[in-house]
């Protein structure tokens, strides 16, 4: 039994391919502009989009 299902902690993934189409490459969402999205808040630009993880 994955641990996630027991302790309940977020899993990071490296790579998820659904239905042929890659949504995470690298650890990283591709369904999700985040350059455009922190251009549009500007209260969260101070933030880095290369937090380590």
């Amino acid at each position: 039994m994955p641990a996630a299902l027991i302790f309940r902690a977020p899993q990071r993934v490296a790579w998820s391919i659904i239905d042929g189409r890659v949504v995470v490459r690298e650890g990283r969402l591709t369904t999700l502009d985040t350059r455009a999205l922190v251009a549009r808040h500007p209260e969260g630009s101070n933030r880095s989009e290369t937090r380590p993880r």
